[in-house]
């Protein structure tokens, strides 16, 4: 029965039970022995099956969070039956009930499989019971607080977050044979009036209920390579991938004037059996006939690439590593065998980096500037019944991370990794994975895709620089992608086919030299979108970012069944954007606006289709726009001041200059009075034919 009561932020309450399961996967009969009250803690007792066993549920408090605990200990009670254990799977159950369900609900479910913690999509619920699958991440709304929930791994095991039986339910596994006890944090839940900042919080203080350092995107250093625009070779040529196929690709960029700066050489560069199981970690030489290194260096040198990255696979191939291959027989002091007969590399922190350092070394001498680590989630399935699942991540990850940090400065983008165990385990910052696979030819699947991308950049973006997939520069999901990326604050990678790029959707994200103008926070919905589902709601999906003080704001026709659709927009759907009055520029129609900070206008959206605004605030009576060929227009400046006399911008290099004044003003590039164009409330400088660094200067 449900008669036991615990208490999140100080007044949501959830009804709960406890089922632990023993070696043969029988449920223990639990007492309660012991409850301190107003203290959220309870201590259960066993003593059936020849053992004595000891759990306690409780619930302990940061400011501002609180975490759900788990302990528990099975000994036998004579020593003829030392090995007695807990079940290695679904092993400790706490079955959650509100006593009264929130007016929102939104969860971030895992939808790949039944044990694929690949990436998550969005589920808008009504009720706890009702969310589906397996969640990693749940918020929701109860009487004027936001609350925020975070599935955790930690210690030996995992828990998940799933409805059993009717109940939402916390579920606590090693994922491995021959563990006794039991002791660790299930859950970090946030709470407060800002569901922003609360989903920061759960995991700021997830980290420091584990007592680890907060490994979060704020703490990251992100690699150069991730600030400049880039080419991956997967839809182009998928497991055909050629040194001939990708030369001709990096030949075109430079003929059409495209400034892609990095390269990455995607699945099929190496050998591997039709099952997909790894031969050899170097490269197919009927593919690349004269070697990685050769290649690497016709792409810097004569294909104006500043990095080259290439991709792994975290079990050495997609079906592990085969038996009869040269890897076993050369390495087999890395590899584990598998029970199905395969191999997989050792997941130890030094087996781990023994392993990393063998492939990396190769490949950094080869001349690679940066690695991509393909089906991370492979770790709890791979290894499941060898060892527990954090331990299992944490060495993992400690030999990956330290081998790719000494070989690449840390430049790597993790993929198919947003289960507990990899983002709880990371030892230091990452770019990882954001959503499903990018599918570009069909826009239908845009509407999942967006959906996915900005949902779980809410509480994604918190542990990581998240990667928002590849795009097409050429085809009918572009300018939906255009939008996308332009507002993620994070990389942007193309993968189009040979033949199909097109400089004009691609020039506006970046300098001349490629390098990327981006905002600089990551992509949100907006808060009057966090609980309503744009795919099958008569709505817009609508989503804000910023750049320095300007905000940026994203309005998309992601409609489930295609039809136009109509919403409003304002100023303050930009969180946290200062001032009362503000300039919105629309970067496909050039329209331009003033409004109040809560005026709205109307938009219509056209079947999947999108509108892209920049929101610009009046200061003394000048809104600056910034670039209005670019999509984020005010990523061209690199340094402002602002005196009484002037407002002083320091422009990356040349490029038309746009801003709104209600009071004449004169300006100045490089110290010389310049004619302004006046465009309705718009005033525009032409400086793109000036050279280098330019400093444009509006006297009040």
């Amino acid at each position: 029965m449900m008669n036991k009561t615990i208490i999140i932020g100080k007044q949501f309450e959830f009804d709960f039970e406890l089922e632990i399961r023993n070696m043969y996967f029988e449920p223990f009969q639990l007492t309660l022995c012991e409850e301190e009250s107003g203290k959220n803690r309870f201590v259960f007792r066993s003593k059936e099956h020849g053992c004595d066993l000891i759990a306690t549920v409780s619930v302990e408090s940061r400011e501002g969070a609180d975490a759900i605990h788990l302990s528990c200990d099975v000994n036998p009670r004579g020593g003829y039956d030392m090995r007695y254990h807990l079940a290695a799977y679904n092993t400790a159950t706490i079955r959650l009930v509100p006593k009264k369900e929130p007016e929102n609900i939104l969860a971030s479910v895992y939808h790949i499989g039944e044990k694929s913690d690949c990436w998550t999509t969005p589920a808008f619920v009504n009720a706890f019971s009702d969310i589906p699958n397996r969640a990693i991440s749940v918020a929701w709304q109860s009487e004027g607080v936001e609350y925020h929930m975070l599935s955790m791994c930690h210690g030996e095991c995992k828990t998940d977050m799933k409805v059993v039986d009717g109940a939402f339910s916390l579920i606590t596994s090693p994922y491995c044979s021959g563990v006794a006890a039991i002791n660790n944090y299930c859950v970090t839940i946030a709470y407060g009036d800002d569901q922003f900042a609360v989903a920061k919080s759960a995991v700021d203080s997830g980290y420091d209920f584990l007592g680890r350092k907060r490994v979060t995107a704020e703490n990251t250093r992100v690699s150069d390579v991730f600030n400049y625009l880039g080419w991956c070779t997967w839809d182009s040529m998928h497991l055909d991938v050629t040194e001939e196929g990708i030369l001709k690709k990096a030949k075109e960029f430079n003929d059409k004037g495209i400034p892609v700066r990095w390269l990455l050489i995607d699945d099929g560069w190496y050998g591997e059996t039709e099952r997909r199981a790894a031969t050899s970690f170097y490269e197919d030489k009927a593919k690349f006939p004269n070697g990685l290194k050769a290649c690497v260096d016709r792409l810097k040198k004569e294909n104006s690439m500043k990095y080259v990255g290439i991709w792994e696979c975290l079990g050495g191939g997609w079906g592990g590593i085969a038996p009869d291959s040269e890897i076993v027989r050369e390495h087999p002091d890395l590899l584990i065998k598998l029970p199905n007969g395969y191999y997989f590399p050792r997941t130890d922190e030094a087996g781990s980096f023994a392993y990393w350092n063998m492939r990396h070394s190769y490949l950094s001498d080869c001349g690679f500037d940066f690695v991509k680590v393909d089906v991370e989630c492979n770790t709890e399935t791979s290894t499941h019944g060898l060892a527990p699942i954090g331990k299992s991540a944490m060495g993992m990850h400690r030999g990956l991370d330290g081998s790719a940090g000494i070989y690449f400065d840390g430049a790597c983008i993790n993929c198919t990794g947003m289960g507990a165990e990899e983002l709880w385990n990371r030892p230091v910052g990452m770019v990882n994975r954001n959503s499903e696979d990018f599918e570009p030819t069909r826009v239908s699947t845009m509407s999942n895709f967006i959906s996915c991308n900005i949902y779980n950049s809410l509480w994604h973006s918190n542990f990581c620089t998240p990667d928002w997939d590849m795009m097409w520069s050429d085809s009918e999901t572009t300018k939906l992608n255009v939008v996308m990326h332009a507002i993620s604050g994070s990389c942007v990678y193309l993968s189009d086919p040979h033949g199909m790029s097109k400089r004009e959707s691609v020039l506006p994200f970046c300098l001349s030299d490629g390098y990327m103008l981006k905002c600089d926070r990551f992509a949100m919905p907006t808060k009057d979108r966090l609980y309503r589902d744009a795919r099958v709601e008569d709505i817009a999906m609508k989503a804000w970012s910023a750049c320095k003080e300007s905000g940026m704001l994203a309005v998309f026709n992601i409609q489930k069944n295609p039809k136009p659709v109509s919403d409003s927009i304002k100023p303050s759907d930009v969180e946290y954007i200062k001032g009362d009055r503000f300039l919105l520029y629309e970067y496909f129609g050039k329209d331009a606006c003033v409004l109040s900070r809560d005026e709205s206008i109307d938009v219509k959206i056209p079947e999947y289709d999108a509108k892209l605004y920049s929101v610009s605030p009046y200061k003394n009576g000048i809104a600056v726009v910034g670039c209005t060929d670019k999509y984020v227009p005010y990523a061209v400046i690199e340094n402002e001041i602002h005196t009484e006399a002037s407002d002083i911008y320091t422009l990356y290099e040349g490029v038309k200059f746009t801003f709104a004044s209600d009071i004449p003003v004169k300006v100045f590039v490089n110290g010389e009075s310049v004619s302004v164009i006046s465009d309705g409330i718009l005033s525009h400088v032409d400086a793109s034919g000036v050279d280098g660094k330019v400093i444009i200067e509006i006297k009040r």
